[in-house]
């Protein structure tokens, strides 16, 4: 990865109307960006054109830091609240320093930054998608943070999931600080697992177990080994991006100028999502229906032996089916038996400087004061991006020595960021629609992702 380049207005305008012309907003490409089935996060869809500002100053034993000054912090709306108790904290113990919580909802939040960063009137810390962090530096928005980690008694590199830090790299420096990651793996319900004659204490590893068992528990019209839902754009390439990857194959060339995901690797992956498909391994309707709906009218009410999930699905299996939370099994995704590694897109969030803060040294005390494990911990919807967070108490009431909260943990060291780039947006709707035009039979697969490359190099041109 080249180290940042400065753009100007021209160059700056072109990349923010790529982004916005492909009615997807970059970080929504990455599939758990934002908390989902939680009744008081503003959910992707809907429109909300408000934005929230809540300043709170409060005064506490002065330290013997000589930073003062006022700063902002914008983060998501489903974290405000949180947000406005740990900046209390904060000032506290620097009441010099004034902090401003200022939360943003989903709809046009990636928008609303964008047309910050730049300005005079840019906030000074942000809480980014990690699909944001890289572009946003590409550009020149944001400061290194690395002259201010080498001095920190805080950070401890050691101590962040390597995929998580990943999302925030450009040129070897870090440009934001991971405070939130998450990784799906595979759920099994072991109650079908064995009445199906499987163990169901042992999950499928590999395409070739994961086939066996769908064979074993699909009741044609009853139970389906598995269910997917390719419907939902964003679902679909989370789905097959996995496969992909499982396979040896990527998404576009290292230099993300070129589409190879119509490889022998792509095509091979997307001919066995058709061949689960086709011999009704699955519902006839997962190439209309959403991942929350696969869960939700599948896998919750015991229609599905397996499927796709994240560790959000845990509430809601819990709270409408006790008895199969009871009997679950969650385990890395699978891959292709031939030795590749594994990954699952990675989700979460990053926290990151403007490069037009007025006041960065007030602005890296309040990150450095959020990144410790028990902060990190209180205020993620998910997993904290430190692993020795998981032994601390979390705000919205994620109990991390859950079992199975703890397996999911262990998936987040699979993840993988799909390419940073403006126009991730636009070839995720490309490559979903051909994705379904497969699983149908409207087209080969081969012909479905060769049509997709065209269109994703033009688009890359």
């Amino acid at each position: 990865m080249s180290e940042p380049k400065k753009v100007g207005r021209r160059t700056f305008l072109n990349y923010a109307i790529a982004v916005v012309a492909t009615g997807v907003i970059v970080g929504a490409a990455t599939y758990f960006a934002v908390p989902k089935g939680e009744v008081t996060v503003t959910a992707p869809g809907t429109t909300v054109t408000t934005t929230k500002t809540v300043t709170t100053t409060v005064t506490g034993t002065p330290t013997t830091s000589p930073i003062s000054g006022k700063i902002s912090w914008w983060v998501g709306s489903w974290s405000e609240e949180c947000a406005k108790g740990l900046a209390n904290e904060f000032m506290k113990s620097y009441p010099n320093i004034e902090v401003e919580v200022v939360g943003l909802a989903w709809e046009g939040m990636y928008d609303k930054m964008l047309s910050a960063l730049p300005t005079a009137a840019s906030p000074d810390v942000l809480d980014v998608a990690v699909a944001w962090n890289i572009p946003f530096a590409q550009l020149d928005l944001l400061m290194p943070l690395d002259q201010y980690i080498s001095s920190s008694p805080v950070i401890d590199l050691s101590d962040f999931y390597e995929p998580a830090l990943a999302t925030a790299k450009v040129g070897g420096k870090l440009y934001g600080i991971p405070f939130r990651t998450e990784v799906g793996g595979l759920v099994m319900n072991k109650t079908i697992a064995k009445k199906s004659g499987l163990d169901p204490e042992k999950a499928p590893t590999n395409w070739d177990e994961f086939y066996e068992y769908c064979k074993k528990a699909t009741i044609p019209g009853s139970v389906y080994g598995t269910s997917m839902g390719f419907g939902e754009k964003l679902h679909a390439v989370w789905i097959y991006s996995a496969y992909l990857w499982g396979n040896g194959g990527d998404i576009l060339t290292p230099d993300y100028k070129t589409a190879i995901f119509n490889s022998d690797a792509g095509v091979e992956a997307l001919d066995f999502l058709v061949k689960l498909y086709k011999e009704g391994l699955m519902p006839k309707d997962a190439v209309t229906i959403s991942g929350d709906d696969a869960r939700d009218q599948y896998f919750v009410p015991e229609k599905a032996l397996m499927m796709m999930g994240a560790v959000y699905f845990l509430p809601t299996i819990k709270q409408n089916n006790p008895s199969l939370y009871s009997n679950l099994l969650i385990a890395p995704y699978v891959k292709q038996p031939r030795g590749f590694a594994q990954y699952v897109q990675i989700g979460g969030w990053n926290r990151v400087i403007s490069k037009r803060s007025k006041n960065p040294e007030a602005a890296w005390k309040l990150i450095e004061f959020l990144s410790t494990p028990e902060k990190q911990a209180w205020y993620t919807h998910t997993f904290p991006a430190r692993k020795s967070g998981l032994k601390y108490k979390n705000y919205y009431g994620t109990d991390f020595s859950d079992p199975y909260v703890q397996a999911f943990a262990k998936c987040n060291e699979t993840g993988r960021l799909p390419p940073p780039i403006p126009q991730w947006g636009a070839i995720n709707e490309i490559l979903a629609a051909e994705i379904v035009n497969a699983l149908t039979g409207a087209k080969s697969s081969k012909k479905a992702l060769d049509d997709a490359a065209n269109k994703v190099n033009e688009l890359l041109k």
